[in-house]
C-alpha cells in the first residue's frame, strides 16, 4: 500500500517491513500513513522483523519536519522492531540532523548509506 509520499513493502521471507518516503506529508497523507503503518504492524510480530526507513530522497529537514519525525521515531520504538535501520543519501547534514532525532527519542537505529 502506498501513494506517492510514501510506500511500504512487507517481506514476510526476509522478515523486513521497508518504508520508503518521498517528500512530506500534509496532515490528511499523515493520518493515510498512520492507517496503513496500523495495517501492516497488525499482521506481523514486530519483535520479529527488521523496519527499514528508505529516506534517500530526503533534503535538509525543516523544523516542523522535525518534529514529525521525532513523533515518528517514538511511534517505531514503541512499536518494538527487533532492529531499525535508515538508509540515507550521502548529504552528510541530513545525517546529523536524523542523528540529532535520534537522541531525543529512545530509538536505537543504525543508518546505511543508499
Amino acid at each position: 500500500m502506498g501513494n506517492q509520499n510514501y510506500s511500504m513493502e512487507l517481506n514476510i521471507i526476509k522478515k523486513e517491513f521497508k518504508i520508503e518516503f518521498r517528500g512530506s506529508f500534509s496532515q490528511q497523507q499523515t493520518t493515510n500513513f498512520l492507517n496503513d503503518y496500523n495495517k501492516h504492524i497488525g499482521s506481523i510480530t514486530p519483535s520479529d522483523y527488521t523496519l527499514v526507513l528508505g529516506k534517500r530522497e530526503m533534503k535538509v529537514l525543516t523544523q516542523e519536519v522535525g518534529s514529525i519525525l521525532e513523533s515518528a521515531f517514538e511511534l517505531y520504538e514503541n512499536t518494538g522492531f527487533k532492529k531499525v535501520q535508515i538508509e540515507i543519501s550521502e548529504s552528510p547534514v541530513v545525517k546529523m540532523q536524523l542523528n540529532r532525532i535520534l537522541k531525543k527519542t529512545s530509538l536505537n537505529a543504525e543508518f546505511t548509506e543508499a
